[in-house]
């Protein structure tokens, strides 16, 4: 088996849980279309969650509502970069929590954006009718609840990086043998102390020749 293969065997999780993410809102958005008619609230549980049909042609709080080609552009630019952050990622070793949420932010953004080209709007349908007064206000769709727990599972959760670590994510960085001449490439930054915060960098060499 290759090691391209592997990759793909190990990441498949991950890239499952893209395509649940994608493929659930994709499905619900769909039915929305079909059964329910815009503007008109259909009460859920109790209430507290409403179904209300909405075509949002900006993104929350109708940022970019009235310019729906900027809109469309900027989630392309920034769904590129996600993209490849998201590639890296998968490439990493550990870090199951961050590659689980960005997994969830990529099925999620993917599937808006495709709203945005094929539709000209993202249709939302969840409005929650308790809480503060802006939260009543925001309409969401699945897409926006995998993003925002996304972006919270890959960016906040805590990641510890050892200098083994960080030897084996680049593979590039070895100490010289005698008789070598090494290039100070990069640097390690190592915890002087656990729970301390402080980190202490020193020059790796990269062996040359």
């Amino acid at each position: 088996m290759t090691v391209r293969r592997k990759n793909v065997k190990k990441n498949m999780p991950y890239i499952l849980i893209a395509g649940i993410a994608f493929g659930s809102d994709f499905w619900i958005k769909r039915h929305m279309d079909r059964k329910y008619a815009r503007y008109v609230v259909h009460p859920g549980r109790r209430n507290k969650i409403l179904i209300e049909k909405y075509y949002n042609r900006g993104a929350a709080l109708n940022f970019l509502a009235k310019k729906p080609r900027v809109m469309r552009a900027l989630h392309t630019v920034i769904m590129f970069f996600v993209g490849i952050l998201y590639y890296f990622l998968l490439r990493m070793p550990g870090h199951r929590l961050s590659k689980t949420g960005a997994s969830l932010l990529v099925g999620g953004g993917l599937n808006n954006l495709l709203d945005r080209y094929t539709k000209g709007y993202v249709v939302d349908y969840v409005k929650f009718n308790f809480g503060p007064k802006w939260l009543r206000g925001i309409i969401f769709n699945i897409s926006d609840f995998c993003i925002f727990f996304g972006v919270f599972l890959t960016i906040f959760c805590k990641r510890s990086y050892s200098a083994h670590t960080i030897l084996n994510e680049t593979n590039k960085f070895e100490l010289p043998h005698a008789g070598q001449s090494a290039v100070y490439g990069i640097c390690l930054c190592q915890p002087s102390g656990v729970g301390s915060g402080n980190h202490q960098c020193r020059p790796v060499a990269r062996q040359q020749g």
